[in-house]
């Protein structure tokens, strides 16, 4: 959906991942990005009290990491979801 509306309203779709993370509604996003494209979605903040989607740990490619930062690199095990058994 999120990848829709970005397309929809001609936006980056990492905005409207950022919008839809802060406001917790995507039909707000939406009508935002629809009717106030990338101003009203760089508009979108968050609201104290009110919670914010969690953000998830995504794959790397570790070559692909390797090949673009030419600094020193810091790496941390992340271990959640069904698959983590202490």
């Amino acid at each position: 959906m999120e990848d829709a509306i970005a397309k929809a309203a001609n936006v980056e779709v990492e905005l409207v991942k950022k919008a839809n993370m802060l406001s917790g509604n995507l039909g707000t996003v939406a009508k935002t990005a629809l009717q106030k494209g990338r101003e009203g979605l760089n508009s979108v903040s968050f609201t104290l009290f009110k919670p914010i989607k969690p953000m998830l740990a995504e794959m790397s490619n570790l070559k692909e990491i390797f090949d673009e930062n030419k600094e020193p690199l810091a790496f941390e095990f992340k271990f959640d979801g069904p698959e983590y058994r202490p």
